[in-house]
């Protein structure tokens, strides 16, 4: 009798982990390939996941992104994931139009109002990130 418990205990707890681990990640890894890099955001404002997913999108791989606000959160992310493109500090913008010695990406959001005489920072608050222009 004892062993028909422990079978069924061994049995329950490995059908449990194959439901609650296994197929669990399987869903996991399917949501990241269909979100691309942009997954990481998942858990930001819908503001913050559309800045994002458009700045990894839409950024040249030889241009430096003005950034400005908390360092944690949001802004921590997206610097690795906008690799080999930067990010650097708005107070590092030079009058040529260069920080950190290469051209400062100046793109405007589609859905946002245009400001073209202004320079592009995004702006970390945190879990959020707000796209503005100086």
């Amino acid at each position: 009798m004892l062993a028909v418990l422990a079978g069924a205990h061994l049995a329950i707890g490995a059908l449990r982990l194959v439901r609650g681990s296994i197929l669990k990640r399987a869903r996991v890894v399917a949501e990241y390939q269909g979100a691309g890099p942009a997954w990481h955001f998942r858990m930001a404002d819908e503001e913050t996941q559309k800045i994002a997913s458009w700045l990894l999108a839409t950024v040249p791989e030889d241009r430096a992104l003005l950034f400005d606000g908390d360092g944690p959160g949001c802004l921590q992310l997206l610097a690795p994931l906008l690799f080999p493109r930067i990010l650097v500090h708005a107070s590092a913008l030079h009058p040529d139009g260069t920080a950190a010695g290469r051209p400062v990406f100046r793109g405007q959001p589609p859905w946002l109002e245009d400001a073209a005489a202004d320079v592009p920072v995004v702006v970390g608050h945190g879990a959020s990130l707000e796209w503005t222009r100086r």
